[in-house]
């Protein structure tokens, strides 16, 4: 069905008559009541709402009924579901939320990974006696040759992990931290000891995962 809408120019027009106007009312009216009324034009709205969002209909009404995550969660996430009730006989809930798994949780996003904060961190070649990112003499290397530096560090949480490095790490650049939580997503809070004389003993900073890994 096609809807055509008349607009008036800014010459009046003899032919458009007051009762042409009333026909074009009711054609349109005729159409919105199609649409509110057929229940295959309501799921086709539904659908198309749905692909503007990003969301299928059909995921809506699962979490609706079920308190499950509209959309998939990553690797080191899990769905949290919503709570439920009932009103009026109806079943409702709230959509789930992704939340982290737990911190050192094995993951294969990249290679020998480790879950933190809900990301996948590699592990690459750092042994396992990394305790802060700036080791002495020198820190460890962990990035593919040829590639961006990358160093070894260990996280709020106690998890050795390949990191990218920070050239203004002690200008600021990295925020401080007390666990991987405060940092922004796709970050890990690592201890930071002894890399910036201005900071306190024992500080900690956020720090992406190297992007490429021995």
């Amino acid at each position: 069905m096609t809807c055509v809408i008349h607009w008036a120019s800014s010459q009046a027009d003899s032919s458009y008559s007051p009762r042409r106007m009333r026909v074009d009312a009711d054609h349109f009216d005729a159409l919105s009541r199609i649409l509110s009324s057929s229940p295959s034009r309501r799921g086709f709205l539904a659908a198309l709402i749905g692909s503007v969002l990003g969301v299928s209909s059909s995921a809506v009404a699962n979490a609706a009924k079920s308190g499950k995550c509209q959309t998939r969660c990553g690797e080191c996430e899990q769905c949290q579901k919503g709570n439920c009730h009932r009103k009026h006989g109806r079943k409702r809930c709230k959509k789930g939320t992704c939340v982290p798994n737990a911190a050192g949780t094995p993951c294969t996003t990249v290679p020998n990974g480790v879950c933190q904060a809900g990301s996948c961190f590699p592990r690459s070649t750092c042994p396992a006696t990394i305790t802060t990112y700036c080791g002495e003499p020198i820190a460890t290397l962990c990035g593919a040759s040829g590639t961006a530096a990358c160093f070894c560090g260990r996280s709020a949480e106690g998890n050795v992990v390949c990191l990218l490095d920070e050239d203004e790490l002690c200008l600021g650049s990295s925020p401080l931290c007390t666990t991987s939580a405060d940092c922004p997503s796709g970050e890990a809070c690592v201890n930071v000891a002894g890399c910036c004389s201005g900071d306190p003993s024992g500080s900690k900073r956020c720090m992406a995962p190297c992007p490429f890994p021995d």
